[in-house]
């Protein structure tokens, strides 16, 4: 598993180093999935274990002239999202942004006159906070430490440290939402794997190298670098390292997805 894991650090570093060479600070193992568009027009400082896919959809991360983003350490971005700054938006550490989300710090247009600009609004979204797919965050927004934002919502204000909130716009709900099982996707992996593999039928849940014997080295490469392109993650070694049986890269991949995407 450690020449299977310094192969795949090797490939990911390659792109990931042409990806964030216009930042101005780039932290400890950040991983990438596809090629998202990333324009850093003033200052762009990224933290350790920054994870940012554009895979199944392309996503955007703009800082404009004299705009700052700066996000904090173990930060996670989902396909699909954009965060744009000509201000300043800040993410703490541990934060995870959902598909599809939307972060601004300005709206582009003033009511009532479309030729012109806004003035741009700092957004903050403090340590630990989670924000669920296709999530709109409006300039000037600041959410606290820990709270979630459901799916779908449009975020405009204060959201306070450790809440629940929903709807357009946002407000508190009374309860957590619920973590579904496991995703449907990732039911499909023992799919992928006899897709990858070459096998005649898909493995069992228990089943791993000591029962498939296709599942050696190179094997396993081509399972991580296929499922991390089927469902736009990036899995760290002590992910692919746990990962000794079908059922164990199932629920891997069903709680990477959670992360990226709260319902």
């Amino acid at each position: 598993m450690s020449s299977l894991s310094s192969i795949l650090e090797r490939l990911r570093a390659a792109r990931t180093n042409l990806l964030l060479r216009d930042a101005d600070r780039v932290g400890r193992s950040p991983k990438l999935i596809g090629q998202p568009n990333i324009v850093n027009g003033g200052r762009l400082e990224i933290g350790d274990d920054f994870s940012f896919s554009a895979r199944p959809a392309p996503s955007h991360l703009i800082a404009a002239a004299g705009g700052r983003i700066m996000i904090g350490d173990r930060v996670r971005i989902s396909y699909g999202a954009a965060i744009s700054a000509r201000l300043e938006v800040k993410l703490g550490d541990d934060v995870a942004i959902g598909p599809y989300a939307v972060i601004m710090d300005s709206d582009y247009h003033v009511v009532g006159d479309r030729s012109a600009i806004d003035a741009p609004l700092a957004v903050s979204i403090e340590a630990g906070a989670k924000l669920g797919a296709r999530v709109t965050v409006l300039r000037g927004s600041v959410i606290g430490a820990g709270a979630v934002v459901q799916g779908g919502s449009v975020v405009s204000g204060r959201v306070a440290a450790g809440s629940v909130v929903g709807g357009v716009p946002a407000r508190a709900l009374r309860a957590s939402p619920e973590v579904g099982a496991i995703d449907e996707e990732a039911s499909e992996v023992p799919k992928l794997i006899m897709s990858v593999l070459g096998l005649s039928t898909p493995p069992g849940p228990d089943d791993g190298p000591l029962q498939i014997r296709e599942w050696d080295s190179l094997g396993s490469l081509k399972i991580v670098l296929a499922v991390e392109e089927a469902y736009g993650l990036a899995l760290s070694e002590q992910e692919i390292k746990s990962t000794q049986t079908v059922g164990e890269l199932v629920r891997v991949v069903a709680a990477s997805r959670a992360q990226l995407a709260v319902a």
